[in-house]
């Protein structure tokens, strides 16, 4: 089923992906790839009932997820993202795509596995606070909350990977998993211990 949502409210995004096949090279950097590896062996063996991917681009880590999961839902504001998403992921049964402007379109809960990866900083500091709400309010106790960002500067937007983290970092009802740090780099992973 094809869902449509209303269009990204910051074009840039949205233009970006509409002019670049793969805007990051999700499958072919270097970069990117480690980053990815570095993801899923944070998770490790655990497998999930339902994952939300937030700010899934063009599928690359969605795809990952999926072979974790029973059911992922991949969320974009942009329309060419989910396109080319939803065309990569075309043969995964148990991943659905879906144009939402987070936090207003939050999707229905509960996930036992919300990913957070290089979005963050894309959004105003209110609403990345708001997204953090939602979060709390999708994520059950013993559920998790993967951050993954970019921690050299952002150009153009007001949040870093660093103030990204941190927030979420001094949120109560969590507690910190695991936290790994590369040079271009920030994963922490959280578990929802208190609703």
């Amino acid at each position: 089923m094809v869902h449509r949502r209303p269009p990204a409210q910051d074009r840039d995004l949205d233009e970006l992906h509409a002019r670049e096949p793969d805007p990051w090279a999700t499958r072919t950097s270097p970069y990117e790839q480690a980053k990815q590896e570095a993801v899923l062996e944070a998770l490790g063996g655990r497998h999930f009932r339902r994952a939300l991917d937030l700010g899934c681009s063009v599928g690359t880590l969605t795809a990952a997820l999926a072979d974790r999961a029973d059911a992922v839902l991949a969320v974009d504001a942009s329309a060419h993202a989910v396109d080319r998403a939803r065309a990569a992921l075309v043969d995964r049964s148990n991943v659905q795509v879906e144009q939402r402007t987070l936090p207003d379109d939050w999707p229905v809960a509960p996930f036992d596995l919300v990913v957070a990866s290089e979005v963050g900083y894309f959004l105003s500091p209110r609403a990345w606070s708001r997204t953090l709400d939602a979060v709390a309010g999708t994520v059950p106790v013993g559920g998790w909350f993967l951050l993954c960002h970019w921690l050299h500067d952002v150009r153009g937007w007001p949040l870093d990977g660093t103030l990204v983290h941190d927030q979420a970092l001094r949120r109560e009802g969590w507690r910190v998993v695991s936290s790994r740090r590369a040079d271009d780099y920030r994963i922490d992973l959280l578990e929802r211990v208190a609703g």
